[in-house]
């Protein structure tokens, strides 16, 4: 999506508090919408998994135990970290 200048100059003369006329209404949640959801999420998810079972293979031949490394995957939020913490 690309902004031309009249695109710029009718966001700017819009008044603070006051709605643009082609601005989107508010998100209804209902079946598409998740789905549309699910689509739109599905290619980060599958790198999200594929370094989790990374993780798993390498923690169990590290000797870390399960419920360990359930807990890192849990509440790590940066996966070099975790790699990290098997060399400890």
């Amino acid at each position: 999506m690309t902004m031309d200048r009249s695109d710029t100059l009718d966001a700017a003369s819009t008044p603070p508090g006051k709605k643009r006329p082609d601005a989107p209404g508010p998100a209804a949640f209902n079946l598409s919408g998740l789905a549309g959801g699910f689509r739109a999420a599905l290619p980060m998810a599958v790198g999200v998994a594929s370094y989790g079972l990374v993780f798993g293979v390498l923690s169990q031949q590290a000797g870390m135990d399960k419920a360990v490394a359930l807990f890192m995957s849990c509440f790590v939020f940066a996966g070099a970290s975790q790699f990290v913490a098997l060399d400890m």
